[in-house]
């Protein structure tokens, strides 16, 4: 019995200890706190999708609605188009006909036109069959006389200032260039020897210096002549002169 009740108080002392050692464990680490747990915030996000769904739904008939009068006038579009087509090969369709059907007179008027333009060309010619033969009897002519009718007096006289002779001299650079552009094959009327019907030939510049120079001794030689009178001389002279103006516009006749 004794040791049954000192079996009892040992358990007893043992369950003393156990419960004072339970508070003792908690309380060994005082400075040790407890982790605190913070507390969960929660964010109140709007509702996006909610939204997105709301303006989409919303947009909806209003794409819908932009998208029908689209195509509205896209279809109107191209009735005009069709309009405009159908009108455009109405038209076309006659003036294809007319011109199918005027094809061979279009090129017979344009064949005849390149001959007519061959032929009008063909006929810028001289009035001379030999231009050349002709374009040096003019300028024999022409030297003969004028050297003639100008040294004959000088020499009688021995004065040398005179406007006949001024003339002269000037006409003689035009005799010697004409001289040498036929020497070329260079006409008066601007053909050339291997060209008959050309019109711009540097013979024509010549032929304006001699009867340019020829004109204007014609022209001092008339009012000279009513001035003071004009001698047998001067009177040749301005006849020849004339002959040979009449002679350089031969030279033209038909050209222009």
């Amino acid at each position: 019995s004794l040791q049954s009740k000192f079996i009892m108080a040992e358990d007893e002392a043992k369950a003393d200890i156990v419960t004072d050692d339970t508070p003792k464990e908690q309380s060994e680490d005082p400075t040790k706190e407890e982790p605190k747990q913070e507390p969960e915030v929660v964010v109140d996000e709007p509702p996006k999708d909610n939204d997105n769904n709301q303006s989409s739904n919303i947009e909806e008939p209003e794409n819908k609605e932009e998208e029908t009068e689209q195509d509205q006038e896209r279809q109107s579009l191209k009735q005009t188009d069709e309009r405009t087509n159908t009108l455009q090969v109405s038209k076309s369709e006659p003036d294809l006909a007319k011109t199918a059907s005027t094809d061979a007179v279009e090129s017979n008027a344009a064949n005849q036109l390149s001959e007519s333009a061959l032929d009008i060309s063909k006929l810028r010619r001289s009035i001379f069959a030999n231009e050349g033969r002709w374009t040096g009897l003019w300028i024999m002519f022409t030297a003969t006389y004028w050297t003639l009718v100008i040294w004959v007096p000088t020499l009688q006289t021995l004065s040398f200032v005179t406007p006949g002779l001024f003339a002269w001299c000037v006409g003689f650079v035009g005799l010697l260039s004409s001289g040498y552009t036929l020497y070329e094959g260079k006409y008066p009327s601007g053909a050339t020897k291997e060209d008959p019907y050309q019109t711009n030939g540097i013979g024509r510049w010549t032929a304006f210096v001699l009867t340019g120079t020829v004109i204007i001794d014609f022209c001092i030689l008339a009012l000279w002549g009513m001035l003071n009178g004009t001698s047998t001389a001067d009177k040749i002279r301005g006849s020849c002169h004339l002959v040979h103006i009449f002679w350089c516009s031969l030279f033209f006749y038909g050209k222009f």
